[in-house]
Order: C-alpha cells, then structure tokens, then sequence
C-alpha cells in the first residue's frame, strides 16, 4: 500500500508538465461555461432566441473549420488565435453592453473560440499526456466548462435587482480577465511530439518527451515513451486514409451518441425544473438552488478527474449516466400529475433529483472527452471530434429552439430524456471499452471492436 501510494507521488511529480500544459486551455473553456450557462436559461434579462443559440451556431462553426488548422504546420500560431478570439468577444462584450446585436456578436466570436479549442484541446493532450495521466489532463476540458457555468449561475442568481451595474458588463470583465490569464499560460504549452514524429522530426519529437516528462533529460522510460510514440505514428501511417476513415466510423457513431448525452444533463428543462422546484420548495430562501446545483457540477468531474485512471473510465461514467437517467424520470413522473407542482414535498423532490443528477452528470462528462481522444485513427482524428462536438451543440441548439414550456412538455422532456440516457448506458456496456492505462495505440486498437464488454 505505501509502495502504491508512493508510486503514484512519484507518477505526479514525473507527468507534472502534462498537467501545466493544459492551464490555458482551461481559461479559455471558463468563458465557453459562462456563455453554455446562458444559453440553457441562467441570465438576469430575458433574450431572445437568436441570442440563446448563436453560441452553439459558434461552436459549431468553430469545430468545423478547425481540423484542418490542428495539423497546420504553423502549429504556435493556432495555439494563439483562441486567445486572441476570447480577448475580442470580450472586449466587444464590455465596449457595447448595452446593446443586444453586440452581445450576440459577442457570443457568436465565444462559441467559435470554444469549437477551435476544444478540437485542438482534445487532439493536441491526448498525444502529450501518458496513459497514467491522460484522464486528468483531458477532465480540465469539462471542469473549465463547469467552473465557467458555475460562475454564471453564481452571480445571476446572487444579482440584486436595480443594481447601478449592467450583467453584461460584468460577464464581459469575467471573459476578459480569463482570456489575459489563457494568453498569459499559453507559455506553459508544450509541443506534441506525434505532431513531429508524423512530419518525421524525430530530433524534435525527442525534445518534446524531454520536457513533458521529469526529469528534463534522457531517461529509459522516456526511451520506452519514444518506442510508443513511433510505433504509434508507424500503425497509423500504414493505413491509407480511406481505411483510417473506415476504421474510424464505427467509434464515431459510438461516440456521437455518447458526446451528445451531454446536451440533454445541461439543457434549458433541467434549468426551468429546477428554478420551479426551488421556488416551491422553499419559497422563504432566495435563489438557493443554483449555488448548490453549480457548485455540485463542478464537483463532479473534479471527482471523476481523480478517479478515471485509477478505477477506469467506463463503469464509473456509465453507472453515473445510468442513475443520472433515473432521477430525469423520477423529475418526470412528478410532473406528469398537475397538482404536484404545488406541493412542497413533491417539489423538494424535483430538486433532490435534479440535484444528484447534476453531481452524475458531472462524474459523467470528463469521460467522453478521454474516449474522444482516444477512439479515432490518426488521420480522421480531428476531423471525426469535430464532427462529434458539432452534433452535440446542434442537440443542444434543437433543445433551445423547440422546448415551449408547459407541465406535459416538462413531462415528456425528462421522461423521453431519461429513458434514452438509461437505454444507452446500458447499451454501452456491451459496445465501450475499458482504457484504463492503455498507451494511445492500444485503446485505438480497442474502438476498432464492436462489443466490448470487459469487467477491468
């Protein structure tokens, strides 16, 4: 046991620049987490529709546009042009609060920063974190969301009505003190050295195992990381690019489903039940729920991030959408009899449910960023995690579009919902593999397998 614990002491101090690396990244998702937040409903002002979904329409096009920027050879260039559109829709934000066409403009720049950087971001630490520290590296992607949101929901709900201070102002400071901080960190970013290896720079690919693992000079394990990496690159360049494709369709169809269960836990019924239940719940208690809803979302995949290369990426998160689904029916079945929406008692329930659904949620999420980046043949890699991310937010954008609130569609949504996330969990237990400390090459080689039903 103490050897254990020492071990995974020392794993932490060798894989330490792996976890600086991602820093940047990390501010420039707070501002993708604030502006998620208000598209799903947590706002002081009532907005219309064009405001809600333009930031999904930025995403999207963010993520489509962005593979063939991943393999640019110009690579320091790219890690740069998030920074500078985070600095831009927040200084847009702050110079034209007031006025509506400037915010969603504002929010249009935002959501193509977050579909360039989380295409970049899943891509780029997939291939410079280890197989001890890829689920922690890959997590800060849906903890910069979570702690963003958090953040809106934390001063929307705190918010004193005829403040002399606009909340646009402030969600544009908040945007643009994360950007500075991201532009600032991006000194912490390392280069991938499968990048290199692919353009055939083995000198540099070398420097690059150099400073990603301690200590900073040649050692046998970095020459064994080394030997990885090349039969990595190796395995994928023999395939042409119509069979990397090939190879590459049945992990997307998993994982377009197992991305976009994410657009149904942070969706606009969740917030409108909650908001419901925690005004009839305790009617005496001002805007409680969100601080504990928000904070119990950032808590989650906090959790998950500690836990996914010890106990595994799989049963965790499936067990986690699983239960996550069942307390989405049991909000349902409350609303399916009208006269529970006023009984205090049924309502404390809603917000019970909702409440461990969010932490699930949360456990939940970090895991289909970890499957992103490891599912995909080299060649098809960006292109495949674009194409996951932009189907998630155009789920996310028809939730926003067609949800009309009233007791039977509240009804319906978490019912319908729930039973989708229950049928999929179940189902991808037999189809997702188990990754757990598997070198890229080798969980690459696991998605190739349609049933996948290994315990540990």
């Amino acid at each position: 046991m103490v050897a254990e614990i020492a071990n995974n002491f020392n794993r932490l101090w060798v894989d330490r620049p792996q976890t600086l690396a991602v820093l940047s990244d990390f501010f420039i998702f707070l501002t993708g987490g604030m502006n998620l937040a208000v598209s799903v409903g947590w706002s002081q002002s009532e907005y219309t529709l064009q405001f809600r979904i333009c930031w999904y329409i930025g995403v999207a096009i963010g993520a489509f546009i962005a593979p063939p920027l991943v393999q640019w050879k110009r690579k320091r260039l790219y890690i740069i042009l998030p920074n500078l559109l985070v600095a831009a829709s927040a200084i847009i934000a702050v110079s034209g609060y007031q006025y509506l066409g400037v915010n969603i403009a504002s929010r249009y720049i935002d959501g193509i920063c977050i579909g360039l950087a989380t295409v970049s971001f899943i891509t780029h630490v997939s291939e410079i974190s280890s197989e001890h520290r890829r689920g922690f590296c890959l997590a800060f992607e849906q903890i910069g969301l979570a702690v963003g949101a958090y953040v809106q929901m934390l001063y929307t709900s705190l918010w004193i009505q005829g403040t002399n201070f606009s909340p646009s102002l402030l969600m544009g400071l908040c945007n643009l003190f994360f950007g500075c901080m991201a532009a600032f960190l991006t000194y912490t970013q390392k280069d991938s050295p499968v990048f290199h290896m692919r353009k055939g720079d083995e000198t540099s690919a070398i420097a690059c195992v150099n400073v990603l693992y301690q200590p900073p000079i040649l050692t046998e394990n970095k020459q064994i990381a080394i030997t990885d990496i090349k039969m990595y690159v190796a395995m994928n360049d023999s395939m042409s690019w119509c069979k990397s494709f090939a190879k590459g369709l049945l992990p997307l169809c998993k994982m377009i489903i197992y991305r976009s269960m994410l657009s149904f836990i942070i969706s606009l019924p969740i917030m409108l039940a909650l908001n419901d239940g925690g005004i009839v719940s305790a009617p005496n208690v001002i805007n409680w729920h969100p601080i504990l809803y928000g904070f119990l979302g950032v808590l989650g995949p906090v959790v998950a991030s500690t836990t996914l290369g010890g106990i595994g990426h799989k049963w965790l998160s499936l067990g986690a959408l699983l239960v996550s689904g069942a307390m989405f029916l049991g909000v349902g079945i409350v609303y399916h009899v009208e006269p529970n929406l006023s009984y205090e008692v049924k309502m404390s329930m809603v917000v019970a449910l909702l409440m461990i659904a969010q932490f699930l949620g949360g456990i939940f999420a970090p895991s289909t960023t970890v499957f992103l980046g490891e599912a995909f043949p080299l060649k098809v890699k960006p292109y495949f995690i674009a194409f996951c991310i932009i189907v998630q937010n155009m789920v996310g954008l028809v939730i926003v579009c067609t949800f009309n609130y009233t007791l039977f569609h509240e009804y319906v949504y978490c019912v319908t919902v729930g039973v989708i996330m229950m049928f999929f969990a179940i189902v991808f237990c037999f189809i997702l593999p188990e990754t757990r400390k598997m070198k890229l090459r080798e969980a690459q080689e696991q998605f190739a397998y349609f049933f996948n039903f290994k315990v540990y």
